[in-house]
C-alpha cells in the first residue's frame, strides 16, 4: 500500500466524519425547532371556541309556533285597597320565508290562526278557546282586547341585524280601512282603540317576533357578554331594557343565550288598563327585571324562547294613583316544521 492508498483512505475516513457531524447539527436543530414549537404551544394554552348564534327561516318551510303570555297583576290604590287578577292568552302561529334573503333582509309570513283565553279574578273564572265549536261570541271588553291578533296575516321583515324593520300586508290594510272607514261610529275611546291596538305593529310583533333580542355580528367566546335592547309587552303595553346577555351552553350543536333585565321601562304612551272601561292611561313610572332565554338549533331555528319577569308600574288616575304589579312568564314553542 503506498502514501496515494494512505491518503485516499483519510480523505474518506475525514467524509465520513463529516457528514456524520453534519448530521448530529441537523437533528440537533430540528429537535431544538420541535422543542420550542411544543414550548410555544404550551405557552399558548388550548384554542378557545367562539361562536356565532344566527336565526334562520329556512325557504318555504312553514314553523308553527304556539306562543302563551300568562300573568298575575295585584293593583293596589293609595288608599290600601286592592284587586288582582290572573290571565293566560294563548296563540297557535305559523311563520314561512318564501323567498330568499335579500341584501340580508327576510321577509316572513306571519299568520296567527288561533286563539286560547282564560281569566280568574276572585271566584269568577272564564275559558274561552276559538277551537270549540261551542264557544260564545266575544262579549267580554278584556276578552275582545286580547284576542284582536286572532286571524290576522302579515309580513314580517327583518333586518340584517335580526330586529323587525317593518310590518306591513294588504290584509292589514283591507283591516284599518275599515276601522277608519266604519270606526267614527265608535264613540267610545276605549272601543276605538281596543280594535286599532290589537293589530298595531307592536301587539303583532310581540306575538310572531320570536327573538327579541339581537344577536352578536361576530363570533364570540361562550359566557362573553353583548348588550342589546329587549322589547316585549306587559299587559299590552310596551316596555324596553338594555340587556346583557350571553352564550351560557353549546350542547349538539343547540345555542343557549340568556339575557339579563335590570332596569325595564315603559314607552311612553296611552294604554288600555284591565277594568277602566271610561279612560285610557299613561305610566308614569316602570321599574322591574327578569330572564329571558332562547333555545337555538344548529340549523338556526329557535326551539323555544322563555321570560320570566317582574314589573312595577305607577300610573296616575284623576288625582289620584295606583300602583300595579305584574307577573309575567311568556313561552315560544315551537310546534312543528314542514317543507313546502
Amino acid at each position: 500500500m503506498g502514501w496515494n492508498d494512505i491518503s485516499l483512505m483519510g480523505s474518506v475516513s475525514l467524509k465520513r466524519k463529516s457528514v456524520l457531524i453534519l448530521l448530529a447539527v441537523f437533528i440537533s436543530m430540528q429537535f431544538t425547532a420541535f422543542s420550542q414549537k411544543h414550548t410555544d404551544d404550551a405557552q399558548k394554552g388550548p384554542e378557545v371556541l367562539k361562536f356565532r348564534p344566527v336565526h334562520l327561516y329556512p325557504k318555504n318551510v312553514l314553523n308553527i309556533y304556539k306562543y302563551t303570555d300568562s300573568t298575575e297583576v295585584t293593583r293596589t290604590f293609595v288608599d290600601g285597597t286592592s284587586t288582582s287578577y290572573n290571565r293566560a292568552i294563548t296563540f297557535f302561529f305559523s311563520l314561512k320565508q318564501p323567498a330568499p334573503t335579500e341584501k340580508g333582509f327576510a321577509t316572513v309570513e306571519t299568520s296567527i290562526d288561533s286563539a286560547r283565553y282564560w281569566l280568574k279574578e276572585k271566584n269568577a273564572e272564564i275559558r274561552w278557546d276559538s277551537q270549540d265549536e261551542m264557544a260564545g261570541g266575544i262579549n267580554l271588553p278584556d276578552l275582545k282586547a286580547q284576542t284582536v291578533p286572532l286571524g290576522k296575516y302579515f309580513n314580517m321583515t327583518f333586518s340584517p341585524y335580526g330586529d323587525v324593520a317593518k310590518i306591513e300586508g294588504e290584509k292589514l290594510d283591507e283591516y284599518f280601512d275599515y276601522i277608519k272607514k266604519y270606526g267614527k261610529g265608535l264613540k267610545d275611546t276605549i272601543e276605538l282603540f281596543i280594535w286599532t291596538d290589537g293589530a298595531s305593529n307592536s301587539r303583532l310583533a310581540q306575538i310572531g317576533n320570536i327573538n327579541k333580542i339581537l344577536l352578536p355580528q361576530e363570533p364570540i367566546e361562550k359566557d362573553s357578554i353583548w348588550k342589546t335592547p329587549l322589547t316585549l309587552q306587559f299587559e299590552n303595553i310596551n316596555c324596553f331594557d338594555s340587556v346583557e346577555a350571553k352564550i351560557t351552553s353549546v350542547q349538539n350543536g343547540e345555542t343557549r343565550i340568556e339575557a339579563l333585565a335590570k332596569s325595564i321601562k315603559t314607552v311612553p304612551g296611552s294604554y288600555r288598563f284591565y277594568g277602566i272601561k271610561d279612560r285610557l292611561l299613561s305610566v308614569k313610572s316602570t321599574s322591574g327585571g327578569g330572564i329571558y332565554t332562547l333555545d337555538i338549533t344548529p340549523r338556526g331555528t329557535i326551539r323555544k324562547a322563555e321570560g320570566n319577569f317582574e314589573v312595577e308600574m305607577i300610573v296616575p288616575i284623576k288625582s289620584d294613583s295606583f300602583t300595579q304589579k305584574i307577573k309575567n312568564h311568556c313561552v315560544w314553542e315551537l310546534v312543528g316544521q314542514f317543507k313546502q
